[in-house]
């Protein structure tokens, strides 16, 4: 019997001839979505490809204002829900202020410039309330913020004031001191163009998938908080089938990492691997993307609809849709906006094919 100790949490480890079976005292893939910063500092960061382009575009800026050259920042991360993109803005934050370059992530949506102001005060801590506080876009003349906003919901008119509140701030005489990073999925980006048309003056950076190497480099960070090695608990083609069914999407990894490992016994084995998450990844990946109950049970249905009646493969997105308005009874845009979302989740692929490479063919991901 071995114990293992890692960050104060204990690991009962029982040795078979070749297996290995853990006790489940601690599963490194429990949390699949970074949700506040303590959490994001539990976990080692891995810059990708996206992240080291990110990364010398932010160290220029440093550069720059440290010689007091100013320009302002104007970015916006585009992301499908899993991507990372609540950790990179963690991640720039850090970056930033390890230079001393004040940094504010908000959460929340400005609708004016007091509401701003406000937001941005109440992310300051004690010590720095005592050495200034911020009033109007006229205190930022004498030095460079940078403000990160991981975007929420909004609704119509939230959403149009903010961005109304976004042109005045970037016309305003002192807009080359304030910089904004806006971390966004590619809906919401969408959405801002029948408002408004600022965000067009942005520079877009999108967040790609994990390759191969990118997942197995993520799945072994997660597993050096147990001391094992990659293939000590996946073999490769186990690693194969998490790709293949999280199509990349880092948070969907770590989901199929921590379905499979809850099984306790390993290496675990390609047929082994794909049997377990044909039956268990798709309510999972819905469960962790959906609060709604009745939302996530429509979602459910679809993907049982394509899996038992289409074979996992809808010739027609159309044809699809249709069948689907039928079983829960929603409409045609509702219908096509849950297979988009299915998309995104990772959990369907939507392709052009047909004869006359026109329909839409979905499949689910395997």
């Amino acid at each position: 019997m071995v114990i293992i100790q890692p960050n104060n949490i204990y690991i009962q480890v029982a040795l078979y001839s070749n297996k290995m079976e853990t006790n489940n005292n601690f599963n490194p893939f429990c949390d699949t979505g970074i949700a506040n910063y303590n959490q994001y500092k539990q976990y080692k960061f891995i810059k990708f490809r996206t992240h080291e382009t990110l990364t010398n575009r932010i160290k220029q800026q440093i550069s720059q204002i440290n010689n007091n050259i100013f320009f302002g920042e104007r970015l916006i991360l585009i992301a499908d829900r899993g991507l990372g993109k609540t950790s990179t803005l963690y991640y720039l934050k850090d970056l930033l202020q390890s230079d001393g370059i004040k940094t504010y992530l908000l959460n929340v949506l400005a609708s004016d410039v007091e509401s701003f102001i406000q937001n941005i005060n109440n992310c300051m801590s004690e010590a720095e309330k005592f050495k200034t506080k911020y009033a109007s876009l006229y205190s930022f003349k004498y030095e460079s913020i940078y403000v990160l906003i991981d975007f929420p919901d909004a609704s119509p008119t939230h959403y149009r004031n903010f961005l109304e509140f976004l042109w005045h701030a970037i016309s305003h005489e002192n807009q080359d001191k304030l910089n904004f990073i806006i971390a966004m999925n590619q809906p919401h980006y969408d959405k801002s163009f029948g408002y408004s048309q600022i965000l067009g003056k942005f520079v877009k950076q999108m967040l790609e998938r994990l390759d191969i190497d990118e997942t197995k480099e993520l799945v072994q960070s997660r597993l050096n908080l147990i001391h094992k090695d990659i293939f000590d608990i996946f073999s490769e083609g186990a690693i194969n089938v998490i790709q293949d069914f999280s199509k990349g999407v880092p948070r969907n990894i770590i989901s199929g990492c921590s379905l499979l490992f809850d099984q306790g016994m390993f290496p675990i084995s390609t047929s082994q691997a794909r049997r377990t998450l044909k039956e268990t990844y798709y309510p999972q990946i819905i469960k962790e993307r959906v609060e709604d109950p009745s939302l996530r049970a429509e979602y459910n249905l679809i993907v049982n609809l394509l899996e038992k009646s289409y074979s996992g493969r809808a010739a027609s997105k159309m044809e699809l849709m249709a069948e689907i308005q039928k079983m829960v009874n929603i409409g045609q845009v509702s219908a096509s906006r849950r297979i988009d979302d299915l998309q995104r989740f990772g959990i369907v692929n939507i392709v052009r094919g047909g004869h006359n490479r026109l329909n839409k063919i979905v499949t689910l991901v395997e």
